[in-house]
């Protein structure tokens, strides 16, 4: 699952991560990065493979009051990063709402 955050901050897309070992990059213009800061730095990446965004996505807002999700690690941790480990009853409290 990939987690957007933000105002709309939720679970936005599903991939798969390949196989391979992480390499480290530089952000490029065209990246989908925001903040214009942010082009230019090396950040650690891998790849991803079958790639699918979501027709609806699975919003913070959405899940914060699904009791199975409520102790969600991506919840209580400030400026969370991918990847963040999910519980079974989290994975379903997502899985029931894409």
């Amino acid at each position: 699952m990939i987690w957007l955050s933000g105002k709309d901050g939720g679970v936005y897309a599903t991939a798969k991560v390949a196989e391979g070992e992480p390499y480290e990059a530089e952000i490029e213009p065209d990246s989908g990065f925001k903040r214009a800061e942010d082009i230019g730095k090396r950040v650690w990446c891998v790849d991803l493979e079958n790639g699918r965004r979501l027709n609806r996505p699975a919003l913070r807002s959405t899940l914060q009051v699904d009791p199975r999700f409520e102790d969600a690690l991506i919840l209580k941790i400030p400026k969370a990063a991918n990847p963040f480990p999910v519980t079974d009853q989290e994975w379903d409290a997502i899985s029931s709402r894409i």
